[in-house]
């Protein structure tokens, strides 16, 4: 048994892409990354992140916050995970400016992740490590 178990949330995609991309966002403004089209019907359409940018990913069961944010209850304000998580972008460091439960969510965790600039174009898997537990690997679209 673990005490907490990191997991991004995928894109509903069929067949083969079905656990392949995560649910990523460009932070400014809010639209979805991925390769262009996607999604067929997405408006705006899905772009990729690029190097450089700081984009939001969506998970759960990253662990405990500072302040406490009691299971059940909506956040009043800001929490970030209680133990500082490590990422990576296609086998690169990536910055983790937040890491946590945003205010007015319930055991929905918003990891900010900045791309390396040095990161190539193309499909990269992202992985975040909390307290040592890796979370489940998934792709995001990256082009300069």
């Amino acid at each position: 048994m673990q005490s907490l178990t990191p997991f991004f949330f995928f894109w509903p995609l069929p067949s083969p892409n079905t656990t392949k991309y995560l649910v990523a966002q460009h932070a400014n403004p809010t639209s979805d990354i991925g390769a262009v089209g996607l999604f067929a019907n997405n408006s705006p359409a899905t772009t990729p992140a690029k190097p450089g940018e700081t984009i939001v990913l969506w998970g759960t069961g990253f662990g405990p916050t500072t302040p406490t944010v009691p299971a059940g209850t909506l956040a009043t304000q800001n929490s970030q995970l209680s133990t500082t998580p490590t990422a990576t972008v296609g086998g690169i460091q990536a910055a983790v400016p937040f890491a946590g439960i945003p205010a007015g969510y319930c055991e929905l965790y918003q990891v900010d992740i900045t791309i390396p600039p040095s990161t190539p174009n193309g499909d990269q898997a992202v992985v975040l490590t909390v307290n040592g537990t890796p979370s489940f690997s998934g792709l995001i679209t990256v082009h300069q």
